[in-house]
């Protein structure tokens, strides 16, 4: 006989545990925010089904407690989340070559840059240097949407 029916009764207990194990998983390879509020639904059966509740209670607190996290903590989680990649995504830039297209100059606060396509404020990473338009430039550092940069010495 099978482990998760014994005596013609599903094993509620192991049923949550199982379910959480799988939501748990596919959360860890997709890492998408999707399957972590049903875990956490089946996390809360899983005590119910431990406390020897009802099935109906069981499934009820799944129920709930999927739609109640995911409301509740889905868009503070995105936020983090989306944060984080920003951030990673900003930090993968940096050592990146830029293209001035317009003085850079700290003394007057002005100058952009091109990187990736998209045109940014830049700043020089040493202030009384001023950089003309059409330098290759390396960015150090970013800060917020300011592109701290070095121009770069060519050796010809």
């Amino acid at each position: 006989m099978s482990v998760l029916v014994q005596n013609g009764q599903i094993n509620m207990l192991l049923l949550w545990v199982l379910l959480l194990i799988v939501f748990l998983l596919i959360e860890i390879k997709n890492i998408a925010l999707i399957t972590i509020w049903p875990a956490i639904g089946a996390f809360i059966a899983a005590i119910l089904a431990a406390m020897k509740k009802p099935d109906l209670w069981q499934i009820g607190a799944f129920g709930v407690g999927t739609i109640m996290t995911f409301f509740l903590f889905r868009p503070a989680a995105i936020k983090r989340f989306n944060r984080e990649k920003h951030r990673i995504r900003l930090e993968k830039m940096i050592g990146k070559k830029a293209i001035v297209t317009s003085t850079i100059d700290n003394r007057q606060n002005i100058g952009e840059a091109v990187l990736n396509g998209k045109e940014w404020a830049a700043r020089t990473w040493k202030s009384k240097c001023v950089v003309p338009v059409g330098s290759v430039v390396e960015v150090r550092a970013i800060h917020e949407s300011l592109l701290l940069i070095e121009p770069v010495i060519i050796n010809r």
